[in-house]
């Protein structure tokens, strides 16, 4: 009997410590999983309170930096400026623009380049010698309408009249009648599409029937020019040139008798 009861003892105390010991174990299980959930629903919270705080750090800053820009245009300080672009975080918590790269286009506006024009430009009567219409360009030869005793010296200078011979013809002369002197080889030139411009024909062609002219702009001059180009360049009318300020400002075919 005592040999029974010691063992019966013996085997309570051998399903006592495997109940606890079994509890011990489910005991350590839940805990297990319960940090893992504490300390993953943890992490998440502070993941999420950090991402909320940078947000929060990064709009302020934006603010801040827009109230301070504004503030620096109105009293005309230019210490900080406004960004211009859209702010992240990289993966060490600094402050980068959302894209690196961006496309500028710069506006850039070309003068027309004119053939070089003597320092010495003045108002004249000339021949228009060639037009571009690729550029707008043309080129006019000067030359100087002498009348009485220039025309006289001219002629005895550049031409071997004697005084006497010089003076009959000039005299002769009828009050439309001119001595044409153009001993200079140097052309003048005009931007066609920034002068005021009169012909003796209209854009079509068609010629003046009196002394008036027609009042062009440049497309109409341009148009007379693609129909009729031996009517502007060289032919039977010449030009008065106008400069101002040493450029070029008017074209007019001159109607001479």
């Amino acid at each position: 009997m005592i040999t029974h009861r010691r063992f019966s003892h013996f085997k309570r105390i051998i399903l006592v410590t495997k109940t606890a010991f079994g509890m011990g174990v489910a005991l350590a299980l839940c805990v297990s999983v319960g940090g893992c959930k504490y300390l993953f629903e943890n992490y998440r919270e502070r993941s999420h309170s950090s991402a909320q705080s940078i947000e929060t750090t990064l709009e302020s800053l934006v603010t801040e930096m827009t109230s301070e820009g504004e503030a620096s245009s109105a009293t005309g300080s230019t210490q900080y400026q406004t960004p211009t672009q859209p702010l992240s975080v990289d993966e060490s918590g600094g402050f980068i623009p959302a894209s690196t790269t961006s496309e500028s286009t710069t506006a850039t506006t070309t003068a027309k380049r004119l053939p070089d024009n003597p320092a010495n430009m003045y108002s004249s009567y000339a021949f228009m010698k060639s037009f571009d219409p690729a550029t707008g360009v043309a080129s006019f030869d000067y030359f100087d309408m002498l009348k009485g005793q220039a025309a006289i010296d001219y002629l005895v200078t550049y031409e071997g009249y004697t005084p006497e011979d010089a003076a009959t013809e000039v005299n002769d002369y009828a009050d439309s009648e001119f001595v044409l002197k153009n001993v200079n080889p140097q052309l003048r030139h005009a931007d066609m599409e920034a002068v005021s411009i009169s012909m003796m024909y209209d854009a079509s062609g068609v010629k003046s029937v009196d002394a008036n002219t027609f009042a062009l702009d440049y497309a109409e001059f341009l148009s007379l020019y693609q129909s009729h180009p031996d009517d502007v360049v060289e032919g039977d009318f010449f030009y008065y040139v106008t400069v101002s300020n040493d450029r070029i400002t008017g074209v007019d075919q001159v109607y001479w008798p």
